[in-house]
């Protein structure tokens, strides 16, 4: 018998051994080897709401404990949690009158991984930003936002895009995410605040960084304080995601924010999933994908927008910590921002002194945003009957002028809405007023408009019913001129069903915060006049008489 050359069974032997463990291999982590499973959670438009709100929505603890929940189900070091902007200024006392430090510590309890630059982030200026950035222990990023002179050189505050390392040691992938903010943001934010910086084309940003980024990674995806629809000049994620495909560099995924929209389904351009999560903590977005080692690809597998309210289970350490915020922000709930001599009360169906007041502080402060100075340059203010959450009732037997707090006109207006201006026609504000008059969503409380209303059975199921008689600045309203308007965030695409604003034109959101403004207007009104004095003026007249011009109509084609 003979046997072989040693060396030759050697070598036959370590080929055997490669090819079984390369076969095992393929058997048992086939899929691991060329694919990789993971799942991305995502925020946007946070605005620090780290408490529910009075529906029981929202609330860190909450969002905290669904993120434990997956965490836990899929292997923490699978998830990436993002945020796509606006994370702690333009809504909730116990973070914006804390500069953002209360959110910035929870989200730093939560374990972000990643955020972009939201507008919100410069209400303060950039010293600020800059305290909330060292703050944190996650990367901001935003590949657009450029020193003013310059091509690409970034602020040392920011970074165009991270990577990130998910799976297990043998099992793992590189995530690249580049940022971007609304090129919008110099625009919406007051004068100075982003000084020495240009926001570029969000477009050409990720061209810029592109191929750099997609050499670094397995899988790339935008995080973006950008809504997806264009808004007037500024591109969406629609637009930037075609632009991107007609490039040739198309990407898979784009998480958006900015204009606070609950997308259920994901929107597709070509094969780029675009979503998003609502605002305020109300929702968490999350995509379960695979990323393919080969082509570079992210392959969206499934997406979920989580509803997030007190029913779920929270992390207990995160809402202690949450207590703990409430309690230093408590006394500063009772910061004094102006006086009053009269009570300031809501009429859900009719005129206000309340309602007056809010919306002469939204006309007064939008006058200024219109065209950068005071000088009437808008016409009319709206704003809906429900924004208004409180009264501001002055105590019997208290001293006047009574104080009023910064919590008692966050109580007013809790929803951190944000000034919108646009132009409507004569003809468009006789649409409003009448729908108004139907007090379906109760009556619109107004500034620089008068008029008088009819309502057959003063309730919100009448069958005749409309507005007449109608002033602005004192003269008839003319149905074919066009008035400058503003009113708020919530109403202007048509909440409340007031489908109206939303065929507005000129349209801005200035994303003001309305409670800032009532602040504003109240210390000059105590400036320059005294303490608030509102009493009704007749802005809103009912008008029984008026029964007989007013026929029949299909009340649903008016409603819509």
């Amino acid at each position: 018998m003979s046997y072989p050359n040693k060396k030759v069974l050697g070598a036959l032997l370590v080929c055997a051994a490669l090819l079984l463990a390369f076969a095992l291999g393929l058997t048992v982590h086939g899929e691991a080897r060329t694919t990789k499973q993971i799942t991305i959670l995502h925020t946007n438009d946070f605005h620090g709401n780290l408490q529910p709100d009075s529906r029981g929505r929202g609330g860190s603890a909450y969002i905290a404990g669904k993120v434990n929940e997956i965490r836990a189900a899929v292997g923490v070091d699978n998830v990436a949690l993002l945020d796509a902007g606006d994370v702690y200024f333009g809504g909730a006392p116990i973070s914006s009158l804390l500069l953002g430090e209360s959110a910035i510590d929870i989200y730093n309890m939560m374990g972000y991984d990643a955020a972009a630059y939201g507008n919100h982030e410069f209400d303060k200026g950039q010293t600020v930003l800059i305290s909330r950035t060292l703050q944190s222990n996650f990367p901001w990023i935003s590949a657009n936002i450029v020193i003013s002179g310059t091509e690409w050189e970034h602020p040392t505050w920011t970074k165009p895009y991270i990577t990130l390392t998910l799976g297990t040691p043998g099992d793992q992938i590189v995530l690249g995410v580049l940022g971007l903010s609304t090129d919008e943001t110099p625009v919406v934010t007051l004068k100075g605040t982003t000084e020495g910086l240009v926001f570029k084309d969000p477009t050409e940003a990720v061209l810029h960084y592109y191929d750099e980024l997609k050499a670094q990674c397995d899988a790339m995806i935008v995080l973006a304080h950008i809504g997806s629809a264009d808004s007037g000049p500024y591109k969406g994620l629609r637009t930037i995601a075609q632009e991107l495909i007609d490039a040739g560099k198309p990407v898979d995924l784009m998480i958006g924010g900015h204009s606070h929209e609950r997308i259920d389904t994901p929107i597709l351009v070509g094969d780029t999933a675009i979503v998003s999560a609502w605002y305020a903590g109300r929702a968490l977005g999350r995509v379960d994908a695979t990323v393919d080692f080969v082509h570079k690809r992210l392959l969206l597998n499934s997406y979920q927008l989580i509803l997030i309210d007190t029913t779920l289970t929270p992390d207990p350490a995160v809402a202690d910590r949450v207590a703990y915020w409430a309690s230093v922000v408590a006394p500063i709930l009772q910061q004094p921002v102006g006086y009053t001599n009269v009570s300031l009360v809501r009429d859900y169906n009719n005129e206000s002194n309340i309602g007056d007041l809010v919306a002469d502080s939204m006309r007064w402060k939008a006058d200024e945003y219109d065209d950068g100075e005071a000088n009437g340059s808008v016409d009319i203010a709206f704003t809906n009957a429900g924004g208004l959450r409180a009264d501001i009732v002055i105590p019997a037997g208290a001293t006047l002028p009574y104080t009023i707090t910064w919590g008692d006109t966050y109580s007013v207006l809790p929803f951190a809405n944000t000034l919108y201006l646009m132009d409507l026609t004569g003809a468009q504000i006789q649409a409003l007023l009448n729908q108004s008059a139907s007090l379906y969503k109760g009556m619109l409380q107004v500034s620089g408009i008068t008029f008088k209303w009819y309502n057959d059975c003063r309730c919100n199921t009448p069958t005749r019913w409309g507005a007449f008689d109608i002033k602005v600045n004192g003269e008839p309203l003319d149905y074919s001129k066009t008035y400058r308007v503003v009113t708020n965030n919530f109403l202007a695409p048509g909440g409340d069903n007031f489908l109206t604003f939303a065929e507005g034109t000129n349209r801005w959101d200035t994303y003001y915060d309305m409670q800032q403004g009532l602040n504003e207007y109240i210390q000059w009104y105590n400036a320059t006049k005294g303490p608030i004095d509102y009493q009704l003026e007749g802005r809103i007249q009912y008008a029984e008489y008026y029964v007989y011009f007013f026929p029949l109509v299909n009340r649903n084609a008016v409603l819509r």
